[in-house]
């Protein structure tokens, strides 16, 4: 007789959201980088979700999609900018994260969008803000979590082997 393992029928789900690893690849002292690894919940958009996260109010302003290129064109962005713009939209796609987010005591802080924001912004705020675009495009495009974990989306590895399979490490 064949046992078969249950599995879970479709869910219609109007606003999705997961738990997934985030990656930040932090430098260490001595040289080098150390990878900090952690779990953020994420809200799942649509397409038209990724569309509307990332339309620009001045675009609009600037006249349809001819002036969206315009203004793109002539907007050089520093880093800063950059980081400030990315505490604006990772909020509506981060919502919370696990007890592995900590102070330097080892005790679990509290998710917040302020926090989140301060991460963004602060001294490892690049690092911080790739390790969530990461994660972002892996869920979105159905790619497995930097380090090789197994949650998410079931798409086999890329050909090319281009996939982030390399552990992390931990301090």
């Amino acid at each position: 007789m064949t046992t078969s393992t249950p599995t879970q029928g479709f869910i219609i789900d109007a606003d999705p959201q997961l738990d997934w690893p985030v990656t930040v690849r932090m430098p260490a002292t001595g040289g080098g980088f150390v990878d900090r690894r952690f779990t953020a919940r994420f809200r799942v958009l649509s397409e038209e979700g990724h569309k509307a996260l990332f339309s620009s109010p001045d675009a609009a302003k600037a006249g349809g999609q001819e002036g969206a290129e315009k203004a793109e064109a002539e907007k050089e962005l520093v880093l800063s900018e950059v980081l400030q713009d990315n505490a604006e939209r990772l909020p509506k796609i981060v919502v919370g994260w696990g007890e592995d987010v900590t102070d330097p005591q080892g005790r679990p802080v509290p998710f917040s969008v302020s926090t989140l924001q301060a991460l963004i912004t602060g001294p490892h705020g690049a690092a911080i803000s790739k390790g969530f675009w990461q994660a972002v495009n892996e869920i979105r495009y159905g790619l497995a979590p930097a380090g090789g974990a197994s949650l998410g989306n079931s798409a086999p590895p890329s050909a090319t082997g281009s996939d982030s399979t390399a552990g992390a490490v931990t301090s």
